[in-house]
């Protein structure tokens, strides 16, 4: 097995060095994962801005000196608000890391499991779990990796499988335990390949004051990118027919098999889920209402058009790591939904 695990490494290895990369608009596994995770992210991420917070080891409470109103309850100053704390068990090649994500009047809100195997895997760093982040792709030294979402009574709102294979790896996702997509990459000197394979699924979830249902019920297809060493087209886009298709066209169908359905549904699952931690802002300077207006317009503006959007992408980056570093400020003042 050990000897398997190792030629296979090997074998990749040397394909991913020298293949070329694949253009910005093919999605990765963990750019997918941000896309509605991110809520959760931030959220973990600003509770230590915004509150007392006490650490041990991989375990954070977070408590204020004034009442929170949270859960429809006042919860007096010097009370746990919220908690977030990580397990984890390694063996020799598999590593188990268990997330629990507590809110307010101690209601047990998400759990996150991760089983990865592999060679030297070690858990993430406690700076990296404090902050939310966390990566799903694989790592040069993993052959597998499972990641599993779920609400505080174990149902599964979303599921990753991923392993390597001797040319590249498969990456498989599932909403509400049904699939609703494969990518499957490859990758050699000359080229780089994803394919993109869409499922029919019929979902619901229900929580209070709450409930979302999705039924697509199609046949599966597929989107397919190429990357090209050689040629006069670097980048092929082709559809299940093997017909080539503009950057654009692939945009939009890859737009809508996924983020406009799947991924955003997974994203309404988190921001509910959200509303059991007790409410953050962010806090930051140095951007004005009207320059941040302005950006914000001429990249709706794009997205409208379906032009510039990897502009689009690099501008939200910026505007995400302006709050990271405290360059933008952000308060939402929304009526909870």
């Amino acid at each position: 097995m050990k000897l398997l695990c190792s030629l296979i490494f090997l074998l990749a290895s040397t394909s991913l060095l020298a293949a070329p990369k694949l253009p910005r608009v093919a999605f990765g596994v963990d750019d997918l994962i941000k896309e509605f995770r991110g809520p959760l992210q931030l959220k973990i991420s600003e509770l230590s801005k915004n509150y007392i917070v006490h650490k041990s080891g991989y375990h954070a409470s977070y408590k204020s000196h004034t009442n929170v109103n949270c859960l429809w309850s006042d919860i007096p100053g010097g009370e746990v608000l919220a908690k977030v704390q990580m397990n984890f068990n390694l063996s020799e090649n598999t590593l188990s890391e268990s997330a629990y994500y507590t809110g307010c009047k101690d209601q047990l809100n998400l759990k996150e499991l991760v089983v990865t195997t592999g060679t030297e895997l070690a858990p993430i760093s406690k700076k990296q779990f404090f902050k939310g982040e966390r990566s799903f792709d694989l790592k040069k030294n993993e052959t597998s990796k499972l990641y599993r979402l779920l609400a505080w009574d174990d149902v599964e709102l979303f599921r990753l499988t991923i392993r390597r294979t001797v040319n590249g790896k498969i990456a498989e996702f599932f909403i509400r335990e049904q699939r609703f997509m494969n990518a499957t990459y490859s990758f050699s000197n000359e080229q780089s390949r994803v394919i993109y394979t869409f499922y029919g699924y019929n979902v619901s979830y229900t929580r209070k004051h709450s409930q979302w249902s999705m039924n697509r019920g199609r046949a599966s297809y597929a989107l397919k990118v190429i990357a090209n060493n050689s040629g006069v087209s670097p980048f092929v886009y082709l559809n299940s027919d093997n017909t080539p298709i503009a950057a654009a066209t692939f945009q939009r169908f890859f737009s809508f098999s996924v983020l406009q359905g799947t991924i955003a549904r997974l994203a309404d699952f988190i921001k509910w889920h959200n509303w059991i931690f007790p409410t953050t802002e962010f806090q930051a300077t140095g951007v004005q209402n009207s320059r941040f207006l302005d950006e914000l317009r001429l990249t709706f503006t794009r997205l409208l058009s379906n032009t510039d959007l990897n502009l689009v992408r690099n501008l939200i980056q910026e505007y995400i790591k302006s709050i990271e570093e405290g360059l933008l400020k952000v308060i939402d003042n929304r009526p909870k939904e």
